[in-house]
């Protein structure tokens, strides 16, 4: 799925490097492929951070959910305890 900051950065840099290609600025055509390629690893700098910053969100993530099973476990078998506990207060 793409975000609105995606779309928005894959817009900007297809649009440059068309306005590059097309417009007939007086530079060399070695020149216009240096700028795209510096266009193209900014563009995946950008994708590189973001794509970053998810992992580590999705990390911290998993971290917090596997405290909480850990919990839910001791939970269930502190409930197991008290069962058997009460059992041996019956009899």
């Amino acid at each position: 799925m793409v975000n609105e900051n995606s779309f928005i950065t894959y817009s900007v840099t297809i649009m440059t490097i068309l306005i590059t290609l097309f417009v007939p600025f007086p530079i060399p055509e070695n020149y216009r492929l240096i700028v795209i390629a510096s266009i193209l690893l900014f563009f995946l700098g950008l994708n590189l951070s973001n794509f970053n910053r998810r992992l580590e969100y999705q990390e911290l993530e998993q971290s917090r959910l596997g405290e909480k099973l850990k919990i839910h476990e001791q939970l269930i078998e502190i409930r197991k305890e008290i069962a058997i506990l009460k059992d041996r207060g019956k009899k």
